[in-house]
């Protein structure tokens, strides 16, 4: 049995839409990492279901399984957006994101996060201005 036959056996999706289990993001992980995103400097933001169209779905075939994956090239600062087909192992798009995105909020410190949250709360510190404690 082959690793990739191994993975197949070990998912068991009960309805197209289900998110992906730990293996199958494990298995577009390994993917992406055995080709493009080969270097350590790669950081994977996100692997998620790729959805099938409303389209594929009525129609009543089982559709493909595929991950689509957020990635980051901390050397160079460039986001990556990628389409992994997990039945045939195989990369069927690696985009490069516009320059200029913003960073994902993954990304942001606790400390930055805190103080975002307070200013959207209207909360600070006691004896500060807007605080309604003394």
């Amino acid at each position: 049995m082959t690793v990739h036959e191994e993975i197949q056996a070990a998912v068991d999706v009960a309805h197209p839409l289900d998110p992906l289990s730990r293996e199958e993001i494990s298995h577009a992980v390994s993917i992406l990492k055995d080709g493009p995103a080969a270097a350590d400097s790669f950081r994977f933001v996100s692997v998620e279901l790729r959805e099938p169209s409303k389209e594929t779905l009525r129609a009543g075939t089982d559709p493909a399984r595929e991950a689509d994956s957020v990635l980051i090239d901390r050397t160079t600062g460039v986001a990556y957006e990628a389409v992994v087909d997990l039945g045939s192992s195989i990369i069927t798009q690696w985009t490069e994101l516009a320059a200029g995105c913003s960073r994902p909020s993954c990304w942001m410190n606790s400390t930055s996060a805190r103080s975002t949250a307070r200013r959207i709360r209207g909360w600070s510190k006691p004896g500060r201005p807007g605080s309604d404690r003394p």
